[in-house]
């Protein structure tokens, strides 16, 4: 699998609203199926923390009531089912990349290790935050 980490926490005067994200995201091409209240759609990860995601779909969902994830991760035969909350979706080609960003809802302690050995795996520590950094946030 091929990833990169991408630290979006730090911009400087680019950023027009203060930077909540508190873990960098990797940039990792993860498949899986959204489902929704009223529809289920096939979505690619672009990018992945231990928080939450972007899910690049052509028709996202706005936000609202909390969803189901379900990822393929590498060298799993079973898909990683998780809840997702969508937080803000940009359904409007002109403005980037069409999808929605998600935070995971209630993980379990094993989901949470699973996403965490493929952080490790593909980006290795900084795919996670320093230890001084997690206890400022």
């Amino acid at each position: 699998m091929h990833a990169r980490i991408q630290d979006r926490r730090h911009r400087g005067d680019r950023r027009r609203a203060p930077q909540r994200r508190r873990y960098p995201r990797l940039r990792c091409p993860l498949e899986g199926f959204f489902e929704g209240s009223e529809r289920m759609l096939l979505v690619r990860v672009t990018d992945l923390n231990l928080r939450g995601a972007f899910l690049a779909t052509p028709a996202p969902e706005g936000p609202g009531p909390l969803a189901t994830l379900r990822l393929q991760l590498p060298g799993s035969p079973a898909m990683l089912r998780m809840q997702v909350e969508v937080l803000w979706s940009n359904d409007e080609p002109l403005r980037g990349t069409l999808g929605m960003g998600v935070r995971f809802v209630g993980l379990l302690p094993w989901q949470l290790k699973r996403l965490a050995a493929l952080l490790l795996g593909a980006g290795g520590l900084d795919a996670f935050p320093r230890l001084h950094e997690a206890r400022v946030a």
